[in-house]
């Protein structure tokens, strides 16, 4: 069935009309997670799971740098190979500190992680491909991706408290 899933964005890039792509690929890619989270016990390999996720990161990268080279710019670079390279990295970071997390007990981290995440959506593109882009800050993308991470953290947990903050004025006002 996650096939379908895999199959339905390849076919909807070709479609004259952006609109019925966009959301038809967050469809099947959410359908793909949900698919991927319900099945998680059943396709788990004997590696440990930080060096699983890692591999599959590396492949990851290794496929969307393939199909930059053979097809940057076109709509099956744009569409397909970057957005389901985005994905698949996006579900695996979360899985590496999930396993990570689910070895130990750190209520403060995860607490401090689902307090910033709305600000971390909020932030983390400007600072990507916004007015504020660091990914141009040195020639290491790597080390631009990391510089990202940290900004967008620090950004994230700045706006947090001063939403906080405001709230705290505001229904101390009451």
């Amino acid at each position: 069935m996650s096939v379908v899933f895999l199959l339905v964005p390849c076919i909807l890039v070709f479609v004259p009309a952006v609109s019925i792509f966009t959301v038809g690929v967050q469809v099947c890619f959410y359908c793909i997670s949900y698919v991927l989270g319900r099945t998680y016990d059943t396709w788990k390999l004997m590696l440990k799971p930080g060096v699983r996720y890692m591999i599959i990161i590396a492949f990851t990268f290794a496929i969307r740098l393939a199909g930059r080279i053979l097809w940057d710019g076109s709509r099956i670079y744009d569409c397909i190979v970057a957005g389901y390279t985005q994905y698949i990295v996006a579900i695996c970071v979360f899985l590496l500190f999930w396993s990570f997390l689910n070895e130990r007990n750190p209520r403060a981290i995860v607490q401090w992680i689902c307090n910033i995440s709305f600000e971390v959506y909020l932030y983390h593109y400007m600072l990507i491909v916004g007015p504020l882009s660091f990914m141009s800050v040195t020639n290491n993308w790597i080390i631009n991706s990391i510089l990202v991470l940290f900004i967008t953290a620090i950004v994230a947990t700045l706006a947090n408290k001063g939403v906080s903050f405001v709230r705290q004025q505001i229904s101390g006002n009451r």
